[in-house]
């Protein structure tokens, strides 16, 4: 299997998934079409056994209202993999990525203890 490839990523994802009950994955993307492609044989993988849940972050929302909805949502799962999109677009309109990222920060202990395997999909260019 070629590194880098869907095929690898999924089954990289595909063992993170089922064998850790919380950790963060951090993936960059260049192609939302991949992306949309490991997030499908992925979800096809781990379902019925593992839940996946895919959240995308609301777009031009509040930093606090965004991390504190995310963080509510994420509270109401357990034991499944969640594939988080949306940071490049959740950024206020007259606020910047550096708010957000640093509201991100301040809960990022909060976000780490959940009973979650949370996928952060981050775009390359990011």
């Amino acid at each position: 299997m070629e590194e880098g490839s869907i095929a690898e990523v999924t089954e990289r994802l595909k063992y993170w998934g089922t064998h850790y009950d919380r950790s963060l994955a951090r993936l960059e993307w260049d192609s939302m079409d991949s992306r949309r492609e490991v997030v499908a044989r992925l979800k096809a993988a781990l379902e019925p056994a593992t839940p996946f849940i895919e959240i995308e972050l609301p777009v031009g929302g509040e930093s606090q209202q965004v991390v504190s909805g995310l963080l509510d949502q994420l509270q109401t799962v357990k034991n499944a993999v969640v594939s988080i999109t949306g940071i490049e677009w959740a950024f206020p309109q007259k606020g910047s990525l550096l708010s957000t990222l640093v509201a991100l920060n301040f809960q990022r202990e909060s976000l780490a203890s959940l009973p979650v395997r949370q996928i952060w999909w981050i775009p390359s260019h990011l």
